[in-house]
């Protein structure tokens, strides 16, 4: 405020040296503010929230430009030859009527925010027509020489007045919209526009002290003005600003700590993928495609080819430089069918038949995988590969399949020559004991029996278990067969046991076709339906239900029966070879038939299970098939 008393003191000075001096500086301070206005409410309309101000701003640029004419067109400037006294006052009543009709129509903009430009352009294209207007003599006459203000003039300061205090009381009901310093300011130069309106009905002449009166209240309008755009266009959006650049400082403080931790995180895994790649047992090598220039070799990798990254290696040469050659050759291995060389045409390949010659002579047979190293647009920028020393597996290999050629050998001596001697041995008791007649008493009659016996059971116990140790070696094999035509043969054999036990047997439930040795799926589901059959309660016929299912990624098939049951504390010794929960004189068997299940299951990648409530309450036997050897419908 004290700068505004400054000014007011520097134009009252200008006034006591001349008057057209004061009226040229008071109306050049109103046109610099009203001019600032326009270009702080352009610089700063984006930060303002409220509508009056950008009305406002928009307006006081039209205001400027005319206010200008006003003071280049006053009496004495005499710049224009021939321009009357009419002008200056008909420019002046045409920035008070745009400057009125910004303070009526700001108020109906507070809560909605208009586009400046076009309220500047709307204020301009009014000015214009009205100066026009002036300049060709269509503005009514506002001022005669000798007789002073006409009527029109007189009777339109009263309109602009009118305008003021209407647009005062829109304002005042708009209040809460602004801040109490701004509104304040905003309420004082729009008394002051009031009282400039007042004075200049009043005046005679230009001279006049009344004319005077009327540009200070004028000046000091227009700078009240400004101080409220001021406060809301720059000191608040400055604070916004630096609040903005505050928040803005708080996240990147978060960023960088982030960044800070992510780097941490990065090293401590580049670390731990170093250390790991460093230790791992397994040779890693990577090369860059699709040049073959070596990249990485791990210690394991430096160990098994007996050199490390050599730099004249390309695709062409990586076989003959690393001297590895296909197991049973001693030329260079192909290097198309290498897997590291697959790997920079984008091809996972897997072999196990790479002989690698170190320097020093050593040789290893290794088995190598390769795999092509993307990019995020999936383009092949590298190949890995990795492999180890199998050279003692395919000894281990080579010894198991002497093992089970000595296996299949003894097979054949059980199942021909160990039971040829107890088949004597069967039939010789059996002939001594009819030749001895009746020479033998019921005692030792007893004792031929038990030999008789023990023999028969000796042989059945070496049929079990051959047929154990044939599971997965012998028979046919795996094929897609539809899973219910198993079980149907499977009871078509078991057709004399189900008419003898009078027994009921029904088939439930889902039945895919599935990938399995037909002779062996065959041979579990006839045990566990025969098993079902030969464990029934005395007194009670046998009730079987065979069930099969796909549950979640397995099929299932279970068979229940309404038998003895078991001991559930029992369960687990059921699948061991050799062990039974009966009596002999009870129940026929040799104990191998349900590890027979077992071991047909585990075979094929599944698994066999027991269930029962206890003794007498029946059992139930499942066995689950993984996806895999499922197919549902279709062929596979």
């Amino acid at each position: 405020m004290g700068f505004l008393a400054a000014i007011v003191a520097l134009l009252a000075g200008a006034r006591s040296v001349h008057y057209l001096f004061f009226h040229t500086m008071a109306e050049l301070f109103a046109i610099v503010v009203s001019l600032s206005i326009f270009m702080l409410t352009w610089t700063s309309n984006r930060y303002l929230a409220n509508g009056y101000l950008i009305i406002l701003g928009g307006a006081y640029g039209a205001i400027g430009v005319v206010d200008v004419f006003h003071t280049l067109t006053f009496r004495g400037m005499n710049l224009f030859p021939g321009v009357s006294t009419n002008y200056p006052t008909q420019f002046w009543l045409t920035a008070r009527y745009l400057e009125a009709l910004a303070l009526v129509c700001g108020p109906l903009f507070i809560s909605r925010k208009p586009n400046f430009f076009a309220v500047s352009a709307g204020f301009a294209a009014i000015a214009i027509a009205a100066c026009m207007a002036v300049m060709y003599q269509l503005f009514p006459a506002t001022f005669i020489d000798g007789v002073g203000l006409t009527p029109f003039k007189v009777y339109s300061e009263y309109i602009i007045i009118a305008m003021l205090l209407a647009g005062l009381i829109l304002l005042h009901r708009s209040r809460h919209q602004f801040e109490p310093k701004i509104f304040i300011l905003l309420v004082a130069s729009l008394w002051l526009a009031v009282a400039t309106e007042f004075c200049f009905t009043r005046y005679a002449g230009f001279y006049d002290f009344i004319n005077e009166l009327g540009h200070y209240f004028r000046f000091l309008s227009v700078a009240l003005a400004f101080i409220a755009i001021v406060l809301s266009g720059v000191r608040q959006p400055l604070e916004l600003i630096f609040r903005e650049m505050d928040e803005q400082k708080r996240k990147l403080d978060v960023v960088n700590e982030n960044l800070t931790r992510s780097e941490t995180n990065l090293k401590n895994q580049i670390n731990l993928l170093s250390t790991l790649l460093k230790n791992l047992p397994v040779g890693v090598f990577m090369v860059e495609a699709p040049s073959g220039k070596p990249l990485v070799a791990n210690d394991a990798a430096v160990h098994l080819l007996g050199r490390g990254i050599l730099p004249d290696v390309s695709r062409e040469n990586i076989a003959d430089v690393y001297q590895a050659y296909k197991l049973g050759s001693h030329d260079p291995y192909p290097p198309e069918e290498l897997p590291i060389v697959r790997g920079m045409d984008g091809v996972s390949s897997h072999v196990d038949d790479v002989v690698i010659e170190r320097p020093d002579g050593t040789k290893s047979l290794l088995e190598v995988f390769g795999s092509p190293v993307k990019d995020d647009q999936g383009r092949v920028w590298a190949s890995l590969a990795s492999f180890s020393d199998i050279t003692l597996r395919k000894q281990v290999e080579s010894e198991i399949r002497r093992s089970n050629a000595d296996l299949e050998q003894f097979s054949y001596a059980v199942s021909h020559d160990l039971r040829q001697p107890l088949r004597m041995i069967s039939s010789y008791m059996k002939l001594l004991e009819m030749e001895l007649g009746d020479k033998i008493d019921g005692e030792k009659r007893e004792y031929f029996n038990f030999a008789i016996d023990g023999a028969k059971r000796l042989d059945q116990m070496m049929v079990g278990l051959l047929e154990y140790s044939r599971v997965g070696r012998k028979g046919e094999p795996s094929a897609w067969v539809e899973s219910r035509s198993v079980v149907d043969e499977a009871l078509m054999f078991l057709q004399p046991a189900i008419a003898e036990a009078q027994a009921s047997v029904s088939i439930e439930g889902e039945w895919p076709k599935i990938f399995v040795r037909p002779d062996e799926m065959l041979r579990l589901l006839q045990n566990l339906i025969g098993n079902a059959l030969k464990f029934c309660s005395a007194g009670r016929a046998p009730e079987v239900v065979v069930t099969g299912a796909v549950n979640g990624n397995e099929w299932c098939v279970c068979v229940a029966d309404n038998g003895i049951g078991i001991v559930p504390d029992q369960i687990g010794r059921l699948f061991q070879i050799f062990q039974r929960l009966q009596g002999r004189t009870a129940y026929e068997g040799n104990g191998i038939g349900l590890a027979l299940c077992r071991k047909i299951a585990e075979h094929h990648q599944g698994r066999i299970w027991a269930e029962s409530a206890g003794e007498d309450q029946g059992s139930r036997f499942c066995i689950a098939l993984p996806q895999e050897a499922i197919q549902r419908r279709g062929n596979p």
